[in-house]
């Protein structure tokens, strides 16, 4: 499945009519997508690795996140770890607060690597990343494949095989 998503890679584009500009922005996009040191925060994965394994964990978890450092690296973390604490009161949707128009505000990231099926308790044991900037910016990118129009996280496409499996058992 992941190797008829991805193919040969998702690659950049560059059409800025000036040819020049374009070959000077495809080289360094081709530099930084093949170095890890530069593409990834834990400078292991260069960008293929990184797409390929972006598509497995939405088919898998249902959902990822990239944050783009100002380094210009991509740190990424797994779907257990952006939860809603059980002592918020503010609107907190599976850790994505959202505005009174149910846009995207923030994303409430565990400050640690938690048991995905252990309580969050506190506010304060996860840090809020605001969806984008000042300028209008993401902050965050987050990959999933909504099913409805008023979803905000991704689900596992292997629930609906879990559902029918847990009726049978």
């Amino acid at each position: 499945l992941v190797s008829n998503i991805i193919q040969d890679g998702f690659t950049l584009d560059v059409n800025t009519n000036d040819a020049g500009l374009d070959a000077e922005l495809k080289a360094r996009w081709q530099d930084w997508a093949h170095d890890a040191d530069q593409c990834h925060s834990e400078m292991e994965l260069t960008w293929h690795q990184m797409e390929r394994l972006a598509v497995q964990t939405c088919v898998v978890d249902g959902d990822v996140f990239a944050l783009p450092l100002r380094s210009g690296s991509l740190q990424w973390s797994e779907a257990h770890r952006v939860r809603t604490p059980r002592n918020t009161t503010r609107n907190v949707v599976h850790g994505v607060l959202l505005d009174s128009q149910a846009r995207r505000q923030e994303y409430w990231f565990t400050r640690q690597n938690l048991d995905a099926n252990k309580p969050l308790s506190r506010v304060s044991d996860t840090r809020a990343i605001p969806a984008r900037d000042r300028d209008g910016n993401r902050q965050v990118f987050h990959l999933y494949e909504p099913q409805r129009f008023s979803q905000r996280r991704g689900v596992t496409a292997l629930a609906p095989i879990s559902e029918t499996v847990g009726m049978h058992d």
